[in-house]
């Protein structure tokens, strides 16, 4: 009788490894599909702005030069997002990049005039020497620094216009160059479907986008983003900073 119920006691402790061991592997291959499937896209803006800009806006011809209710939007559904600041934005909008910065948005590069480094460069100001070039990036990599405490990691060319030589000048100052890889085209542009057309006919996985900050020189982005991002959640998408 003892006998008997040593061997049941025994075929049923097997049995119940088997079941934890079958559960466990079924575990690990949900998740290796869910791992699988995960798809990662970077959000990024250009903040720019040139001597022209500038006059405007401290003439009180332009009201602003960025929307904020794109930062509202961003802070509101907690999405990471990377913005390449030109050093004259930076010095009129100095109290707002802090708070940027406080709230989790990353700052990058982009130049202090938003001049270009090779032309043509859609009728941008060019810089032909390269230690005008170089005075442009540190310029402003000083200036971000004094408000963020922070120093930028990452260039984003005006225009991403360029060649090999300013690549070498750019990384030899210890930056990595990222232009972005889906250009949303919401520059000068009023249509906001196209804007969302555009980037989720070609999101994948590892895309950084590229869209502007908003203002006059780009007025549909904001309401092309309040579409963009649920539309990209739904598509599988998680949002992360560049410093990730």
């Amino acid at each position: 009788m003892k006998s008997i119920l040593f061997k049941t006691t025994i075929f049923a402790l097997l049995a119940n490894l088997i079941f934890v061991a079958q559960f466990a592997m079924a575990q690990t291959s949900t998740s290796s599909v869910v791992l699988k499937n995960a798809k990662t896209i970077y959000l990024t803006f250009d903040a720019d702005m040139t001597v022209y800009m500038k006059n405007k806006l401290l003439s009180g011809k332009v009201k602003e030069w960025y929307d904020p209710e794109i930062i509202s939007y961003l802070e509101e559904k907690k999405i990471p997002a990377t913005i390449f600041v030109t050093g004259l934005f930076a010095e009129i909008y100095s109290q707002e990049i802090k708070q940027w910065t406080d709230n989790n948005l990353l700052i990058e590069n982009h130049t202090y005039d938003h001049s270009a480094f090779e032309s043509p460069c859609f009728g941008l100001k060019v810089l032909k020497l390269n230690k005008d070039k170089l005075a442009e990036i540190k310029k402003t990599q000083d200036i971000l620094f004094k408000i963020t405490g922070k120093n930028p990691k990452l260039f984003r060319y005006p225009g991403l216009c360029h060649n090999s030589s300013d690549d070498f000048l750019v990384r030899n100052m210890g930056l990595s160059i990222n232009n972005g890889s889906l250009t949303a085209n919401d520059a000068f542009n009023k249509n906001y479907a196209s804007i969302v057309k555009t980037v989720l006919a070609r999101a994948k996985d590892q895309s950084v986008i590229l869209m502007h900050l908003g203002g006059p020189n780009a007025p549909s982005t904001s309401q092309a983003l309040k579409q963009i991002i649920p539309q990209l959640e739904k598509m599988g998408f998680t949002f992360k900073s560049l410093d990730n």
